[in-house]
């Protein structure tokens, strides 16, 4: 599979990059009702969305991630349903840090995530520099 393309794709196409060009960290914000988690996945489905055009190929991930570790928010459940859209499927053997944003039912919808070690930087305050 092409999971170690997960990553780069996602942040790419969020605009929410971690590392700046000058190689410091860049600040992540974060929304009030959202949760940052840091964590491990195991995708449960796959659904590919890929249209006629798409040269990568990208679809839906239906994934479970374990918590290790609430940065920031309210999550007391240890295993959290979670979505992502993407075109590979993200590793399952290295942890990641996630800002999760909540959908029906309980589950979220990964907004930004990358490896833990990538450093990071998250705003002070949620809703920081978040627009709108």
């Amino acid at each position: 599979m092409r999971r170690w393309l997960l990553v780069p794709f996602a942040l790419l196409a969020l605009g929410n990059p971690t590392v700046n060009a000058a190689g410091g960290e860049s600040t992540i914000s974060y929304g009030c009702d959202e949760v940052v988690a840091i964590g491990r996945v195991t995708t449960a489905k796959y659904t590919d969305l890929t249209a006629k055009e798409d040269a990568l190929g990208h679809g839906r991930y239906d994934m479970k991630l374990a918590i290790k570790r609430v940065v920031r928010g309210n999550e007391k459940r240890r295993v959290v349903p979670i979505v992502g859209f993407s075109h590979a499927e993200m590793r399952n053997d290295a942890d990641f840090w996630m800002i999760l944003t909540p959908t029906t039912g309980g589950a979220y919808l990964i907004r930004s995530a990358n490896l833990t070690r990538i450093p990071y930087k998250l705003a002070r305050t949620c809703g920081e520099g978040l627009d709108g």
